[in-house]
């Protein structure tokens, strides 16, 4: 178990992959697939800004006029992946099960997985540093945003702008969770 340092309350749990011989979660790059169920609103636990403050990006103000992104907000999980070469923080359907994820199958390319602007760019909430150890623990995150497509930018341009989420450089913004009994 992980918590935020935003949010000491707010903890990822580790996927559960009953059908590994190996270890008892789902893997993706060999690394840990963290997850949180039952999220509604604003993923606020893991945002830098409140929702008042969120003047410099409009993200969750152009997404919620769809009904799709406004379903999705009332029931979603959070989940926490590895990519490669990253941690990205997302907000997905709430069925995500390790049954329905295919680790296997898994590779960052094929599955848009960055979302990219134009396309699936409603779920990445926050980024990690580059990274190539096992944990997220102990790494600094930004929260990313003004990821919509201006126009006149190509739909394959991705132009994110990210904003740290710990005040203090190589401070972490994951850490363990001290309670045992988690």
């Amino acid at each position: 178990v992980i918590r935020s340092e935003k949010d000491n309350a707010t903890k990822l749990k580790l996927l559960g992959d009953p059908n590994d011989n190996e270890v008892d979660f789902v893997e993706v790059y060999g690394r840990p697939m963290y997850v949180i169920y039952n999220m509604t609103g604003r993923p606020s636990s893991f945002l830098r800004t409140k929702e008042k403050d969120d003047t410099d990006d409009y993200f969750f103000e152009m997404k919620n006029k769809s009904a799709e992104f406004q379903e999705l907000l009332e029931n979603y999980t959070f989940v926490l992946r590895y990519t490669g070469q990253q941690w990205y923080g997302q907000m997905h359907l709430p069925d995500l099960t390790a049954e329905s994820f295919r680790e296997e199958d898994y590779h960052e390319f094929w599955d848009s997985f960055d979302g990219g602007p134009g396309s699936r760019d409603d779920r990445t909430v926050i980024i990690s540093e580059s990274d190539v150890g096992g944990s997220p623990v102990g790494i600094d995150f930004y929260e990313v945003r003004r990821r919509n497509v201006a126009d006149g930018i190509k739909k394959t341009d991705i132009s994110w702008v990210v904003v740290p989420l710990v005040n203090y450089e190589a401070s972490g913004f994951f850490h363990c969770n001290e309670d045992k009994s988690e």
